[in-house]
């Protein structure tokens, strides 16, 4: 256990914070905690790893300018909060105690109760901080009940991850998920890495360390984390179509790639020819695509209800899974779906069937080079463009509860990506989003079918306010239809929205931008957290 207080402390934080980082959106909510009245509560600080929770706290012992009564503790494996309990006796002046990586401690879910009936009862701010998301949950609910704030930090909006690394959204689909200066997700191989110790470990660390409150889970779990399938549980799902997490789905015999059979539908509009040829190839290097993808040729246990039912509680309690809402008159699928919030973690897994291709000397010999080059771009742009949707979906539905979120889609393939209801006005937002730079008359013929639109007008009671493209693009406009670049918008979405709610039939971009500085000036608000890019990306295949 290492422990900092005083002058070493002031020096430990000066050398960490030497790159002078920018500071989370969620600090404000650390820093209000630590200068309010006593509440007899601790605050726990967790997430996956890389998403910033050791630098949150030095940040904050920085803006507390408190060396001499602070103490920040660094908890190895095997370590006791007992320990912690020994260092503040040679402390008595300490008011504000940071525990980073507490969950290492062995006796953490045990005894962690004792932080809070020791020190925060006495007003004393207690941090704690880790990466074992499910052991903070599950003493929140047990040993901490009542007793502690919870902020997590695994979900990184595109506008948060813009404003503290300056990247673009490229790189926020290709890697997005952490705040590293490191590439997690830039192959396969550190993908699993992350993977297996961030999510799969985790799991496996909360179940063998909490007492009798989660036996259940922990026998239902035991024979699928023994034999080692619990990542190839969740990999196999997250490549699904549906995005559905049933029993059926992991004991079904992987025979296909979602995101190859799509690539091989795309390709047949254009070229039918090339696409029999290339679903032939698919389908006989299928086992080198399961190997690419992480997932098992055959499990040696069943998947049950209940094993998948405890297995997403727990990755949604640790917000990789965000359960897409139903707005019932809408949405007639019986199955809750889910969007993977660590897009990085989901593009490098998909990008790993490009590998395949790319290794296959099938493909290789049986298609010319101008072909072969369409094909994986194709497949690229194919994955982005599910993945920008989900981006899009995810950080509305998070970001404004105000507003009821749907997806629209019937039998016949007639679907809108996003629909963006305000029951206060009345109003309907619809989003096609499109991962193309281009305006083409075809990506928005749904937003425009006035039968689609009065069908839904008709179930939900509310009218279609404003309809939009969300593409790569320039900000403009085509027939009646407004053209958003997705960064300006993921930047500004809740600006956008709150405009695009209110006023009806907006008829260009730049009348939308004038309503919004409106409202801007109205509020009182000039400033925003994060600003869209002045530069735009390229969206080349990059390899």
């Amino acid at each position: 256990m290492d422990i900092y207080q005083g002058t070493d402390l002031k020096k430990f934080v000066e050398d960490a914070l030497n790159n002078d980082f920018k500071e989370r959106f969620i600090l404000k909510d650390l820093h209000a905690y630590m200068t309010s009245s006593n509440d007899r509560k601790v605050c726990c600080l967790y997430g996956l790893r890389r998403t910033g929770k050791t630098i949150m706290a030095l940040q904050e012992i920085k803006k507390l300018d408190d060396y001499a009564s602070c103490m920040f503790v660094t908890c190895e494996k095997n370590d006791s909060i007992h320990q912690i309990k020994d260092a503040m006796k040679t402390n008595p002046s300490c008011k504000y105690l940071f525990v980073d990586e507490a969950t290492k401690a062995a006796d953490f879910i045990d005894t962690c109760a004792f932080l809070a009936d020791a020190y925060a009862i006495r007003g004393i701010k207690v941090v704690l901080s880790g990466t074992d998301s499910l052991g903070f949950l599950l003493s929140s609910n047990d040993e901490l009940y009542d007793r502690a704030h919870l902020l997590h930090t695994t979900y990184i909006p595109y506008k948060e991850y813009n404003y503290l690394l300056g990247k673009d959204l490229d790189s926020y689909i290709r890697y997005g998920g952490t705040l590293t200066e490191i590439d997690t997700f830039y192959n396969r191989e550190t993908a699993n890495e992350y993977s297996n110790t961030a999510i799969v470990h985790n799991i496996i660390h909360s179940l063998n360390n909490w007492g009798d409150g989660i036996n259940y889970a922990k026998q239902i779990l035991r024979p699928i984390i023994e034999s080692g399938e619990l990542s190839s549980f969740i990999n196999k799902v997250i490549e699904y179509p549906t995005r559905e997490f049933l029993a059926s789905i992991i004991n079904k015999d992987f025979n296909y790639s979602h995101d190859l059979r799509l690539l091989c539908k795309n390709v047949k509009r254009h070229d039918a020819a090339n696409a029999d040829k290339l679903k032939e190839l698919v389908q006989e290097e299928i086992e080198d695509v399961r190997e690419a993808l992480g997932i098992k040729e055959k499990h040696a246990n069943e998947a049950t209800p209940s094993s998948v039912k405890a297995i997403t509680d727990y990755l949604k309690k640790m917000d990789v899974l965000y359960p897409i809402p139903k707005v019932k008159k809408l949405d007639e699928t019986e199955q809750t779906e889910y969007i993977f919030t660590q897009v990085g973690m989901r593009y490098c897994q998909a990008t790993s069937l490009i590998e395949t291709l790319v290794d296959s000397d099938k493909f290789n010999t049986g298609f010319d080079a101008d072909t072969k080059n369409a094909i994986l771009n194709r497949l690229d742009e194919t994955i982005r463009g599910g993945i920008l949707e989900d981006i899009i979906f995810c950080q509305i539905a998070k970001e404004s509860s105000k507003y009821s979120l749907s997806k629209y889609r019937k039998a016949d393939n007639q679907e809108i990506d996003v629909l963006v209801l305000d029951n206060d006005n009345k109003s309907i937002f619809a989003i096609e989003v499109k991962h193309s730079g281009k305006m083409v008359n075809d990506q928005y013929k749904h937003l425009t079918n006035d039968a689609l639109c009065s069908e839904i007008e008709t179930k939900t009671g509310k009218s279609v306010a404003n309809r939009a493209v969300v593409y790569l693009g320039c900000n403009g406009e085509s027939e009646g239809v407004l053209y958003i670049n997705a960064e300006d918008f993921l930047c500004r979405s809740e600006e956008m929205l709150n405009v695009l709610l209110t006023h009806r039939d907006i008829k260009s971009f730049n009348q939308l931008e004038e309503l919004v500085k409106k409202a801007a000036v109205g509020n009182g608000d000039g400033e925003q957290n994060a600003k869209p890019p002045k530069k735009k990306p390229k969206f080349d295949l990059d390899r």
